[in-house]
């Protein structure tokens, strides 16, 4: 009885177990998968993964994005590859017609709803992408919480080439960068030398391409600049952008072969995520399959002209039916600006600085057209009457522009209009580079100096954190600037001494003179930049620090040429200044377009036409053209302005043409 009894109890509980797994553990037909409670695997689970789900998940990419610190910093970037679902069946989003007042198609549009759709349809998110603000940063964060990062993984193969592709798809809700635009779709892409997915989990890849908008670049998966994670490998976003790199650090994108044309950072903050992966068919055929977004044929994004468009999905580009024909137009490099201070100023900073403000007009334009278009109408017909008409014979006072040579000896002791400034010191330097290039030369290894120590400085362990390094490094990069100018300053000034006295100047009694009055010269120059950065730093002071700066522009000057103490100096500057601001302020205005446009013009020559890499080449012509011509240039004009003022104050001394 007893034996009956139990095996009575074993066949009840079995029961009671069979219908709990019945009811509560049932397979979803739809869905393949197992409704289960937490932690405890469902049947699906239990399957045995295809060869292709294995491949998409041991190769599921890790991406490093820029930190953001807090809400909105627009130093950041606060979109992380996220699944589709952020925007479809989200009652905010519209699917529209592009038509006459692009109707709205529906609210809240499904992977169904899209399935169907040509290009003449966009999904419209909340927000004007013209004038972002915070809207989208603050959406995103709302819609990420219950939608975790995701990578779409596509295996591919093409006719006539062998190998098999797997890439993997990112999709970013906001493009913030130059063309700021709703939805943004990037991907990566590993090439193996197998025909199927069972063959390349036997093997490494051999390529991999990671895509920067519509082009990308390219390398062979051992190649030391492709850097792993457990094998997986590891992307480095760009902030905004979201095109993808092989190493952290600030690319120019040049526009040759499809790149986008901007700086983009992908440096250091950033944040690690690491990716799940789903695999998505070539193709579908069902509207009621999950992945029916993929034949959306539209824009995900509103549609506000040429590359202010949201993007097309995935299966509409090429690269998604044509991997490797895609791989042939793609670079081995890309240009990285290197870490640390440039040698002189910096020739891509402002290359930067000026794209950052041709988006911003373009924007500012689609905006507000009338006002806009109304400024730039007056300020080009202002540029032309100034061409057309020409210049006063006057320029900021002073005697009219003559043509001839500047007298050999008493150069310095005569009143000059503008143009008689920047004519004498072209001619000055031309008629003695046997003494300024020499000069200039030391320059150049003082620069490399610094940049050695840089690098080193970064390499250090005993530093304590990656900020500390990077304040040693621009701190004596800094350094190594006003110190190197100062000593260049100060030989220009020392030679053109002797020149205005008709004796010989030399290399070596220029930098004679600069060994001789070094503590002085450091001395007065530290002593002004102390002042002026403490005003500054006040900010209601900032006013007084750019007077103070103009007015202490001479402290070099006066040291080498008046022979003046390090705080005598500054008074002597000062008093040669007094009662010409604006004209000191002008001129050395003019004077600073001078030698900064050059680097820049020739910088941008060089990146589009010049064969890779050359953003070593640019930094080099850099380093020589400001240290051989622009830098002694532009400490022989400010010397002319300096013995002008003083001139103005002497009535007896004649002008430059007397």
């Amino acid at each position: 009885m007893t034996l009956l009894r139990l095996t009575l109890y074993v066949c009840a509980f079995g029961a009671l177990l069979l219908l709990a797994v019945s009811d509560d553990g049932a397979v979803s037909a739809e869905s393949g998968r197992a409704d289960h409670a937490p932690g405890v695997p469902g049947l699906g689970e239990l399957r045995q993964q295809t060869d292709e789900e294995q491949l998409v998940a041991k190769y599921a990419p890790i991406v490093y994005l820029g930190r953001q610190d807090e809400e909105c910093d627009s130093d950041g970037d606060p979109f992380d590859p996220a699944p589709v679902e952020i925007v479809l069946d989200n009652p905010e989003v519209t699917l529209r017609e592009d038509a006459p007042g692009r109707p709205v198609v529906m609210e809240g549009p499904g992977a169904q709803d899209v399935f169907d759709k040509d290009i003449g349809f966009f999904l419209d998110f909340p927000g004007n992408p013209r004038r972002p603000g915070c809207t989208y940063d603050r959406d995103y964060q709302e819609l990420k919480a219950s939608n975790p990062p995701v990578a779409y993984a596509h295996i591919q193969t093409e006719p006539g080439f062998d190998g098999l592709a797997l890439q993997y798809w990112f999709f970013y809700y906001f493009n913030d960068w130059n063309n700021t635009h709703e939805g943004d779709w990037e991907m990566i892409q590993l090439a193996f030398d197998a025909d199927s997915a069972s063959e390349a989990l036997q093997q490494d890849p051999v390529r991999v391409a990671y895509s920067q908008h519509e082009g990308g670049e390219i390398a062979d998966w051992d190649e030391g600049k492709v850097k792993t994670e457990e094998g997986r490998p590891a992307v480095y976003v760009a902030r905004g952008s979201h095109a993808n790199y092989f190493q952290p650090g600030t690319y120019i994108g040049v526009a040759r072969e499809g790149a986008g044309f901007g700086c983009e950072d992908s440096s250091d903050p950033l944040r690690r995520v690491a990716l799940e992966a789903q695999l998505v068919p070539p193709e579908v055929t069902d509207a009621d399959s999950p992945f029916a977004w993929i034949e959306f044929e539209g824009r995900w994004g509103e549609l506000q002209g040429k590359h202010f468009d949201g993007p097309t999905g995935p299966a509409q580009k090429e690269k998604w039916e044509k991997p490797f024909t895609w791989e042939q137009d793609l670079r081995s490099y890309s240009e990285k600006i290197p870490e640390g201070e440039a040698l002189g100023i910096d020739p891509l900073g402002p290359i930067c600085a000026i794209i950052g403000f041709g988006s911003s007009l373009m924007n500012a334009i689609v905006q507000w057209p009338a006002p806009v278009g109304a400024a730039m109408g007056v300020f080009f017909l202002a540029t032309v009457g100034f061409l057309v008409v020409g210049v006063p014979r006057r320029v900021f006072g002073g005697a009219p522009v003559e043509a001839e040579a500047p007298p050999r000896k008493g150069l310095l002791q005569r009143r000059r209009a503008l143009g008689q400034i920047g004519r004498d010191a072209a001619i000055m330097y031309v008629k003695n580079l046997r003494v300024f290039v020499p000069i200039g030369v030391v320059f150049i290894p003082l620069g490399i100096a610094a940049t050695a120590v840089q690098a080193l400085l970064r390499l250090d362990d005993h530093i304590p954190s990656q900020g500390a390094a990077s304040l040693l490094v621009f701190s004596l990069g800094g350094a190594q600037a006003l110190v190197s100018a100062i000593i260049l300053g100060g030989a220009i000034f020392a030679a053109l001494r002797e020149i205005d006295g008709g004796r010989r100047a030399s290399f070596r009694d220029a930098y004679r003179v600069v060994l001789l009055r070094l503590w002085t010269l450091l001395g007065a120059n530290l002593r002004s930049l102390f002042h002026i950065v403490v005003l500054a730093f006040t900010i209601i002071g900032t006013p007084w620090a750019v007077h103070r700066a103009i007015a202490w522009g001479f402290v070099g000057q006066a040291v080498v040429l008046d022979d003046r103490g390090a705080k005598e100096s500054l008074s002597a500057s000062a008093e040669a200044v007094r009662g010409n601001w604006w004209r000191t302020f002008a001129i050395l205005t003019a004077i600073v377009i001078m030698v900064v446009l050059p680097g820049p013009i020739i910088a941008m020559a060089l990146l589009l036409f010049a064969s890779p890499p050359v953003t070593d080449m640019v930094y080099t012509v850099n380093a020589a053209l400001y240290s051989l011509m622009l830098l002694p240039f532009a400490f022989t004009a400010s010397t002319l302005l300096y013995s002008d003022l003083k001139a103005r104050k002497n009535p007896d001394v004649p002008p430059r043409n007397a």
